[in-house]
């Protein structure tokens, strides 16, 4: 079996679970509320410095919003309804795919011009992006 299927586990890593853990605790707060990093860390017992990569990152994608200070924390930067897991995980994980030849730069997978199946791949990829785009982190915290 050629080494690129290893990709066909297709499963969120650790970051994007803990981002989404994360968003939805911040879309629990009250109005004018902001959430510490720290408390955050020792609630969901995660490392603190795990968790600051992860918020750089949700930072980057403009997901949330940091203030500094002694009642300074975190907050959405859009309303719970308007992040999708695939924002999510895009900006964590960059760019899903079932193998990386769907990916828009991969060259790698010496049998692309012969593929009998990258439409197929192509086809459930796209189903699997836009289930993820259906699913807001208000759908996740309804679910709890």
């Amino acid at each position: 079996m050629p080494e690129w299927y290893v990709f066909m586990a297709l499963t969120l890593n650790k970051q994007t679970d803990y981002a989404l853990q994360f968003l939805a605790a911040l879309s629990k707060l009250q109005e004018g509320e902001s959430l510490a990093l720290s408390v955050f860390a020792k609630r969901g017992r995660v490392s603190f410095l795990f968790l600051q990569r992860i918020v750089g990152k949700l930072r980057a994608a403009n997901l949330v919003t940091a203030s500094k200070g002694r009642s300074g924390g975190y907050k959405l930067a859009l309303p719970a309804d308007k992040i999708t897991v695939l924002k999510v995980a895009d900006a964590l994980e960059g760019e899903m795919a079932m193998v990386p030849c769907l990916t828009v730069n991969d060259v790698s997978c010496p049998h692309a011009s012969v593929c009998m199946t990258r439409t197929n791949f192509h086809t459930i990829n796209a189903y699997i992006q836009k289930y993820l785009q259906s699913i807001t982190v208000a759908d996740l915290i309804k679910k709890v």
